[in-house]
């Protein structure tokens, strides 16, 4: 994967954006988060991610 540098106010107005968004959907999120369901996602999601503290 090609990383892409994007400058620190876009990242950090994605970030609000996504803060925002997962807000609004709190519940359904952790529900999901613990489930079954995202097993496969989360694992694909740290595969590419380096990692962090602050990913998990």
């Amino acid at each position: 994967m090609n990383a892409v540098e994007l400058p620190a106010v876009a990242l950090h107005a994605y970030f609000k954006l996504i803060e925002l968004n997962l807000a609004a959907w709190k519940p359904q999120v952790a529900e999901w988060l613990h489930s079954k369901d995202s097993e496969l996602a989360l694992k694909e999601l740290l595969e590419h991610v380096p990692c962090s503290a602050t990913v998990h």
